[in-house]
């Protein structure tokens, strides 16, 4: 491990949250980003089940309301007209408000619906955050085809949350909507404890963070009291052949440094490692 300039203190305030949860029974997250050496929740599911074994949580954390990668125990399900958008394919749109899963699902129809499926029943809290929604939007939770809530939701334009309690366990959960709210991510992390978020986004370099709306991800970081990030990626910057050997990566570290930077602007109070290759 290389720390910056030597400091052994770098970790000292993530540590300090940690050892604070069983004083406050606050919530502290971690975040996992990388590519598909990391997709479907493999090496996060491992560091979540050793710290939430020592510090408490429970729960996979965030997930997306659609992913381009496979995430671990989940399948989706969506009623017609979706827009789906995401860091790693912003060739296709100029959307900027992306959550810290990096991506976002807004519906193009009045009604409409997302079915979660699940590969073992839940149960507990659930929060949906989301944004950007008119004041006449509409959210409904169903489970086992019993309805747990529905809310009309308030009037806060930038970013706004909502959970709901699952009673009886449940393979099944579907978010209906009315209107046509921007949907960030589902977080299932249930009481005081540290709860370490996968977001895997397969075929990146780890570009395209800088693209978001800097205060929109500053709110949402505050919200869910991120502690520590992780990058992981490096693996689709290597040459494949021998024609895509270049004599410098300078490029790759000036494109990477400016992601880091941008995600400290937004998450201040995170602490950054880097897995590199």
């Amino acid at each position: 491990i290389e720390l910056p300039q030597d400091n052994l203190h770098y970790l000292d305030k993530l540590f300090a949250s940690l050892d604070s949860i069983s004083i406050n029974n606050d919530k502290v997250r971690i975040i996992h980003y990388g590519d598909s050496q990391i997709e479907g929740d493999r090496i996060t599911s491992y560091l979540r089940l050793r710290l939430q074994n020592q510090f408490g949580g429970k729960g996979q954390g965030e997930i997306p309301l659609h992913s381009l990668s496979n995430i671990k125990n989940v399948s989706f399900e969506y009623s017609d007209n979706w827009n789906f958008y995401s860091i790693i394919d912003l060739e296709k749109h100029d959307f900027h408000r992306y959550g810290l899963m990096q991506a976002a699902t807004i519906p193009e129809d009045e009604n409409s619906f997302v079915k979660l499926n699940f590969a073992k029943a839940i149960s507990g809290d659930i929060t949906l955050y989301y944004g950007n929604h008119s004041e006449n939007t509409q959210i409904g939770f169903v489970a086992n085809k019993d309805t747990l809530a529905s809310y009309s939701l308030d009037n806060e334009v930038l970013l706004s949350k909502q959970s709901c309690h699952i009673t009886k366990p449940t393979k099944s959960l579907t978010i209906s909507v009315k209107g046509r709210p921007e949907l960030y991510s589902l977080d299932f992390s249930n009481g005081g404890g540290v709860y370490f978020d996968n977001v895997s986004l397969r075929g990146s370099s780890g570009y395209g963070f800088n693209k978001n709306n800097v205060d929109f991800l500053c709110r949402m970081s505050n919200m869910l009291n991120v502690k520590l990030i992780i990058l992981q990626f490096g693996v689709n910057a290597v040459p494949q052949d021998e024609q895509t050997i270049v004599s410098s990566y300078q490029f790759y570290k000036t494109n990477l440094k400016r992601q880091v930077d941008f995600i400290k602007r937004t998450n201040p109070q995170a602490a950054i490692i880097i897995v590199g290759i």
